[in-house]
Formats: structure tokens, sequence, C-alpha cells
């Protein structure tokens, strides 16, 4: 089930590459999905020894990866009382790269001296800091407030990825209330985010562990309140369906056919109303 969980996951954060030097910013929200660290920052300085180590406790296999000084602004995600952070990356001329793409280094997170922006990190498992990994992890602020930067090779524009971050941010610093929004588009964003969030292993030996009843109950009943056929960004309901591996110790046996996504929807309706009600997510988290 894994595979399945990391074959849709990949398809919503990481959209498939039109070309191999080409990387498409993931829809929306997506990169919090796996971001340990939100925040915007400057960097006011590099370390002069890089740091030499490997990506898990237990590999022989050492990459180098730089230091980079960042003076925070705003934390997003993280600890909020840092004013300052080390944030790792592989140097451009790394040939060894265990992030990225070694062949295209501009697919790679990179950082330099005075550089500004918006920054999604995830915890290094051994040196236990932040790192930065592909290169649409990091939204360079633009030179005035409006202008559209390039992340990648793709454009956006500064202010609204900001705004984006803040909002999502909002729903991991309260998931029962942004679960209970009253405008539908928010109740469906906080669904959306925190299904992908609970069920995204952070490492291959990721455990599950059930997440809390009132919390599963409601964001399996704001999922099944919208229609599963209007267009919309992804994830789409099925998908975050998909994703929650409900299987017949759940009470679950899914129908053999059915003609729309919104028949597949009703029959879920049902299973919820008559087995459903003490149905707990079970989320991934890390090994001990």
């Amino acid at each position: 089930m894994h595979r399945i969980i990391y074959s849709i996951i990949v398809g919503v954060v990481v959209p498939s590459l039109a070309r191999a030097d080409v990387m498409i910013l993931p829809p929306k929200h997506e990169r919090f999905v796996n971001a340990d660290v939100v925040t915007v920052g400057k960097v006011i300085g590099l370390e002069p020894i890089d740091l030499v180590t490997t990506m898990t406790p237990d590999s022989e296999y050492k990459f180098r990866f730089r230091i980079a000084i960042v003076k925070v602004s705003e934390t997003l995600v993280g600890n909020k009382k840092a004013d300052t952070l080390r944030v790792a990356f592989v140097p451009a001329d790394e040939k060894r790269n265990p992030i990225g793409f070694g062949k295209y280094p501009e697919l790679n997170f990179h950082l330099a001296m005075g550089q500004e922006g918006l920054m999604f990190l995830k915890t290094h498992p051994v040196a236990k800091l932040p790192y930065g990994r592909l290169n649409h992890d990091f939204v360079p602020r633009g030179f005035d407030t409006g202008k559209e930067v390039p992340v990648g090779r793709a454009v956006v524009s500064y202010d609204s990825e900001l705004k984006k971050a803040r909002a999502t941010a909002k729903v991991f610093d309260d998931p029962m209330k942004s679960l209970r929004a009253d405008e539908p588009a928010d109740r469906w964003l906080a669904t959306a985010c925190l299904i992908l969030r609970y069920r995204t292993p952070s490492q291959p030996k990721a455990k599950t562990e059930p997440l809390g009843l009132e919390e599963s109950q409601r964001i399996l009943t704001n999922l099944l309140e919208i229609d599963w056929l209007t267009k919309r960004d992804r994830p789409t309901p099925w998908e975050c369906f998909r994703v929650l591996d409900l299987t017949p110790q759940d009470s679950w046996i899914a129908p053999k056919q059915f003609n729309n996504q919104n028949e597949l929807r009703d029959h879920i309706r049902v299973w919820h109303g008559q087995q459903g009600q003490r149905y707990q997510i079970r989320r991934f988290v890390a090994a001990k």
C-alpha cells in the first residue's frame, strides 16, 4: 500500500516533468506535505566549511552540504521563536546528489548570499538541520511587491505564494477550527491538506498510529459533503479518499463498479452512516 500512497503523493506534490530539465511548480499548498519548516528569511552568510554526512544513520555513502545562515523574518511552520536558521543544501558543483537531479543541478534547491524568500524545508535525518531539496522549495522575493519571480522555470508571484502559505499554515496551527470553517472552500482546503499531511510517509520505515476520533470523523464528513465531479485543483476528493487506505478491517468493501465519482462518494456515505462512525484515520509517524 505504501507504493500506492507514494504514487498518488508524487503525482500531486511533484507533477510529471514535461522535460527532464524543467521543474513544474507543485499545485498550490502541497509543498507543505513534507515540510518540517516553512519560513521567510534572508541569507546573511554562508559557512566556510561544507558539511559532509550521510542521508541516513545506517548509510555508508556521504554527501556534501553547504550551510546558509538565514535571518528569519516569519516562521509559518516550525520553531516560531527562532530568529536565525542554519539551512543545508547540496552545492551546485556536487556531482553526487542524494536529493534532486544530479544531471540537472538547476532543479535543485540553492541559496546565495543576500537572497530572500519563502522556504519549504525538511529536517535532515542525520544532521538534524533544515535542508532544501528541489528548486520549487524556495520562492525568491521579487524586487518589488507584486513582481513575478522565477521558481525553477515556472513564474509565480511571490506575494500570492506567501498568501497561500500563510493560509495553509493556519490549517496546521488549528486543524479542528479549520475543518469547521464557515466557507466550504476553506473546509475543503483544510481537509485535503490534512489528509495528505497525515497519510504521507515521512520516511521508508514510517509507522502509523490512529488519529483522534473527532478529527478523523470531521475530515471524513467534509470529504463526503462536496461534489466529487466539480473540477478543482489536485488533490481531488477521489485521490484523498484513496490514500486513506480503507480495508475490510474498517468494514469497508469497495463497489465493483460505479458510473462516476459521485456514485462512489454516495457508496462511501452509506458505509460511513452504517459502519464508519468509529473510523479513525491512520496517520504516519516517524519510527522510533
